[in-house]
């Protein structure tokens, strides 16, 4: 099972996971769904392997055939546990991108409405009284702004 199932995106703005066993993508809240799901799994695999100890001994002194079974059975529940437990880890690190990304994106955009806001105050209050303000050179200045660039007439 060297095959990864999930893999993380990102879209200009959007950022999430991808089911490659279902193709779908998950937003945040069914990624952390999905996380909370599979913890739990993970303990109730843990009970069962407990329970499946508290078996093998007491199966121990009456049939050893049965006991290899049981030992057998609950290595499998080990692995298990185990698998769950790293694709646990995965969910979380994509979690962490995705929180990190999109506050990152955050900044950016809040930033530049900052910056938009402050070009058009000052141009609809200290400019209006001003004869000479050429309002192509304002609309100039508010694209500049947006982009964040130099833009040529």
């Amino acid at each position: 099972m060297s095959e990864k199932r999930f893999k993380f995106y990102s879209d200009d703005y959007l950022v999430g996971i991808i089911d490659t066993a279902t193709g779908k993508k998950l937003n945040h809240f069914a990624t952390i769904d999905l996380l909370n799901e599979q913890q739990e799994l993970i303990e109730e695999l843990q009970a069962s392997d407990e329970m499946g100890w508290k078996r093998a001994e007491h199966f121990e002194k009456k049939c050893p055939k049965e006991l290899h079974n049981k030992k057998m059975y609950i290595k499998r529940l080990e692995y298990k546990v185990q698998k769950f437990k790293e694709e646990n880890e995965q969910l979380k690190q994509k979690i962490q991108r995705w929180k990190t990304l999109y506050e990152i994106k955050d900044k950016e955009v809040t930033a530049r409405v900052d910056s938009l806001n402050k070009v058009c105050e000052y141009y609809l209050t200290e400019a209006q009284f001003k004869a000479d303000t050429d309002p192509n050179e304002a609309v100039h200045e508010v694209i500049n702004r947006i982009l964040n660039t130099e833009v040529e007439m």
